[in-house]
């Protein structure tokens, strides 16, 4: 009776949660209605607006000028960001992530159930073998057959007679459930892997071999409890999909998830089922990567499910072996570097050719845009480029420079460059023109240089971008050597590409990790120690060229060893990784817009309000050093910011383990 009533208090108490996170936002989301409703010509209010006002409370008068069309998630962030960090980053009540003191019990008793045998497990309840990985042990503890099993089992304490003489340590282990019952007459001992009569259970029990051997299988059961709680305390990078089954609904996204667990009619869904008696939790699936929402009985039929069964047989949830070319990579590392760096040097000479490319595009256009003037872009700027990387090419068309970003203008400017060169294919060969990304651009085939080539008409921003990277690169040559061999490592790690880890993505955590050590000054430094302000749709790109790097005696590897390190220990649930300050931000900062006052200091109204629309839910979150609003990094899954975390981790132990073979 007393637990029914513990029960009843612990719903009540969830149920209380979601209704407070539904009517606490009732009266905002009134204000916010009109705001959401003109979004595509939302502009910052002329007035100066409190940067510790977080953005849901702000007032806001839309302005004359015209805003991008915003997204579905900039619609939430306004609605629901506070509530997201409540539910998805704050360990609270609300965490979704939490996982109740009565599962960790469970856990711990049921592992007293879980003996190593070889390379897997074996329950001793159910009588059944499986792989030794965390996720199938908590599969299978958490299963309704081993559940059903578990009540059926009678007290594993053997009373007897004499049990007034058996120490306190002795009593723990008979009460391990080593010795179970096979037949009427006859006991088995797992931990000693012989059968026992039944008058002899007692006496076995207290035999100091099978003492011992319960200790090692106590000590095997305890290390597997460490590896799970591990597990359990990453659960949220574990968690890509979610599912709610009192309201039968899915969303990929944790933010949409957010919005629909504080949603009225989801309320009201739950008390009706708190009503009927049903226990709702979270419940995390590390086969299918999904948090679910609902009854314990909803997730034993989940984990019945064809596709489940599928997800879990696959393991497509796991992380692959680092394949050899990577462990190659971290093998005799300073001759790889050497190697990387004369493969980038050799582009570096080629850059005669370049300026010909350069020289080809304008002549190619002059005919409808008789002043354009091509700007290289990108890793061949910034001197970070390697045998396969293409030429990127800004077309400043119409003194675009300094403008400010229009797809649209975009569009136009790709369009009637698209005919100049269709006019000289002798020349030039149009691999692909594409309109409908987030910049427009054509991409091309040099014959006479054959360069592959990458022309966009957007503003002089990624030349700025390039050009302060080259600038750190200058300053401190190792960077350069770091950045070239994290660029392999990651495309050896299947990292790369547009949903992955960018080149330019590469080139930042290296500077930010010598900017958070202290080698580098931060962005934001050497834009105050500038000479010359160039503002550039909004943002200042006026940098010092030429700065000092702090002496440090760190060698490559050492650095190698420091940056693997730091990334593979990196709080990317909590934290904003940000250049421009070379210092990390809480995610809870942008969503209550208590910002640092550098980060914005010099920003205009609009930019300011920009910037407080941070994309911060993505897995892994680096803000742009120059476009403050940009998360350069919103692309990365889960699954691969896993991967990445891992194969740091498994990177620094090669390196060290290699390290101190040679000293042997």
């Amino acid at each position: 009776m007393n637990k029914e009533i513990e029960t009843s208090e612990e719903e009540s108490e969830k149920l209380e949660v979601f209704e407070s996170a539904s009517t606490s936002k009732e009266s905002e989301d009134d204000e916010l209605d009109e705001l959401i409703k003109n979004l595509n010509e939302l502009q910052l209010n002329k007035r100066k607006i409190n940067r510790f006002v977080p953005v849901h409370k702000r007032e806001s008068k839309l302005s004359k000028k015209k805003m991008d069309k915003v997204s579905k998630f900039t619609q939430n962030i306004l609605k629901s960001g506070t509530q997201y960090i409540d539910f998805c980053i704050k360990q609270s009540k609300k965490y979704i992530y939490n996982i109740s003191s009565s599962k960790l019990a469970h856990i711990n008793l049921n592992m007293n159930f879980i003996i190593k045998t070889d390379d897997n497990q074996f329950c001793l309840l159910c009588n059944n073998q499986f792989s030794s990985e965390s996720y199938f042990i908590m599969e299978h503890i958490f299963g309704k057959e081993h559940i059903e099993n578990m009540q059926k089992q009678n007290s594993s304490v053997m009373k007897t007679e004499n049990a007034s003489n058996i120490s306190d340590d002795n009593l723990k282990l008979i009460a391990i459930p080593y010795i179970l019952k096979t037949t009427n007459e006859s006991f088995h001992c797992h931990a000693c892997k012989n059968d026992i009569t039944e008058h002899k259970v007692f006496d076995h029990s207290l035999n100091q071999y099978h003492i011992l051997k319960c200790r090692d299988l106590k000590n095997n059961a305890s290390d597997t409890l460490k590896k799970i709680i591990a597990l359990l305390k990453d659960t949220w990078y574990y968690t890509q999909f979610f599912a709610c089954t009192v309201c039968e609904v899915e969303y990929q996204m944790e933010i949409d998830f957010v919005e629909h667990l504080k949603n009225k009619k989801h309320c009201i869904e739950v008390e009706k089922c708190i009503a009927k008696g049903d226990i709702l939790e979270f419940h995390i699936c590390f086969a299918c990567v999904t948090c679910i929402y609902g009854d314990i009985s909803k997730y034993y039929d989940h984990c019945e499910d064809i596709f489940h069964k599928r997800y879990l047989t696959k393991g497509d949830y796991k992380i692959s072996k680092m394949m050899p070319p990577l462990i190659g990579l971290l093998n005799e590392i300073e001759d790889k570097k050497q190697k990387i760096l004369n493969e980038s040097d050799s582009i570096i000479l080629e850059s005669p050719k370049e300026r010909s490319l350069l020289k080809a595009v304008e002549k190619v256009v002059e005919s409808v845009y008789p002043t354009a003037t091509a700007y290289k872009f990108g890793s061949r700027c910034s001197y970070t480029a390697l045998s396969n990387s293409d030429v990127d090419i800004f077309l400043d068309c119409d003194d675009m420079y300094n403008k400010n970003f229009n797809a649209e203008s975009c569009k136009k400017y790709l369009s009637s460059v698209k005919e100049c060169f269709e006019n000289h294919k002798d020349i030039w060969y149009i691999e692909e023109v594409l309109y409908d990304t987030r910049v427009p651009i054509i991409k091309l085939r040099h014959y006479p240089t054959d360069f592959k080539c990458d022309i966009s008409f957007s503003n002089g921003l990624a030349h700025r971008k390039s050009k302060l990277v080259r600038y750190y690169n200058d300053a401190y040559g190792i960077c350069r050597e770091l950045i070239l061999y994290l660029k392999k490592w990651v495309t050896f790690s299947q990292l790369s590409g547009s949903e992955g880890i960018s080149t330019f993505t590469v080139s930042w955590l290296v500077i930010f990790y010598l900017q958070f050590i202290g080698v580098f000054p931060s962005v934001y430094e050497l834009i105050k120690s500038q000479t010359r302000s160039m503002i550039i749709d909004g943002w200042e790109c006026g940098y010092k060229e030429y700065f000092d790097a702090k002496p440090n005696k760190f060698s490559f590897v050492e650095h190698l060893v420091g940056l693997f390190t730091f990334y593979a220990q990196f709080d990317y649930q909590k934290y904003v990784i940000c250049p421009y300050l070379g210092s990390i931000i809480e995610k809870e900062k942008f969503a209550t817009g208590e910002l640092p006052s550098e980060l914005t200091a010099i920003l205009s109204e609009r930019k300011k309000e920009a910037v407080s629309l941070f994309r911060f839910d993505s897995p892994m979150c680096m803000q742009d050093p120059t476009d403050l609003s940009e998360n350069s990094t919103k692309a990365l899954r889960k699954r691969q910011l896993r991967c990445f975390r891992e194969y740091c981790s498994s990177s620094v132990e090669i390196i060290i383990s290699e390290h101190q073979d040679k000293c042997l």
